[in-house]
């Protein structure tokens, strides 16, 4: 029986495959942090998108349903302030997303806004209208220009969240990439559905 020995390994060939076995755990953690802080955005994006729908949907709601005690709707300007109190009523009950250490921030009207946003009144055109042609393509949103009570009427409302430049999203393990917080923004609008 001939049995040949295999020869060691010479030193600079271990040495190559820890370098390489380094080499790719760097990169199997650089990818495992990328994962988790891509999902973290992700989640806080849709947590965010989902408040600004039930705010805007509250600041609609509050705004159509506000009248004297003879059934008459209010004036504009008071209508459109009890919206913005309602729209921050329901971001305060939200508090602030995981990854943020700081509330989300009060709305206000353009075009000052709120360190949280701004919630703009306007009219939604899902067609052409008889009287005009207001909007480049349609369906479309038409902010109303002020909130002195020179228009009156308004069907939709937009809400703009965003994060404040002190509260931004702190993403975990991003600190490997070398920027650990995001800026987050979405935009939601409400319209009142005709009926047949």
């Amino acid at each position: 029986m001939n049995s040949a020995k295999r020869p060691n390994q010479p030193q600079s060939e271990r040495g190559l495959y820890l370098v390489l076995i380094a080499f790719f755990l760097f990169v199997l953690v650089g990818l495992c942090a990328l994962v988790v802080g891509l999902g973290f955005v992700a989640t806080n994006s849709s947590r965010l998108q989902n408040i600004s729908n039930a705010a805007s949907i509250a600041a609609l709601e509050n705004f159509i349903q506000n009248k004297d005690s003879a059934g008459n709707p209010l004036a504009y300007p008071t209508r459109i302030a009890q919206a913005v109190v309602r729209t921050n009523e329901i971001l305060v009950a939200n508090k602030r997303l995981p990854g943020m250490q700081l509330d989300l921030g009060d709305v206000a009207l353009p075009p000052a806004g709120g360190d949280g946003g701004t919630l703009t009144f306007g009219n939604w055109y899902s067609e052409v209208p008889s009287s005009g042609t207001p909007c480049p393509e349609y369906p479309c949103f038409v902010a109303n220009p002020d909130s002195s009570g020179s228009d009156t009427t308004a069907n939709a409302v937009r809400l703009n969240l965003k994060s404040q430049p002190n509260n931004p999203l702190v993403v975990p393990f991003a600190m490997i990439f070398g920027n650990q917080t995001v800026d987050l923004s979405t935009s939601s609008i409400a319209r009142v559905v005709q009926r047949c």
